[in-house]
């Protein structure tokens, strides 16, 4: 990890240049966090009931209790995945692969 020294009106801070390969973002509580995070999910359709399985730190399966059609199963991947990170259903979205199993999110603090 490269640590980079930066000056604020209440001194110098050292912090990481970048975490999970994304530049930082710093908030006037003087905490770190990523600009957006972005999460690697394997969607399963029409399951019985949704289930979100995490299984790795940015990675997860998720069964989806809609049918992969018209956008419904993603739109209820959003609606699941959102509400299991604790965000707005507005924060989370589609970045790649809206049209496979595999996907690629895009949750915005």
């Amino acid at each position: 990890m490269v640590l980079v020294t930066i000056s604020t009106p209440t001194g110098e801070l050292m912090v990481p240049d970048s975490i999970n390969g994304k530049e930082t973002l710093y908030l006037s509580n003087q905490n770190w966090i990523p600009p957006e995070m972005l999460i690697r999910v394997h969607v399963t359709p029409n399951a019985r009931e949704y289930r979100v399985t995490q299984v790795e730190e940015s990675v997860f399966e998720v069964r989806v209790d809609e049918i992969p059609e018209s956008g419904r199963a993603n739109k209820r991947l959003l609606e699941i995945m959102a509400e299991y990170l604790g965000v707005p259903e507005s924060k989370v979205s589609i970045r790649r692969g809206a049209l496979t199993r595999d996907k690629i999110l895009e949750v915005i603090p």
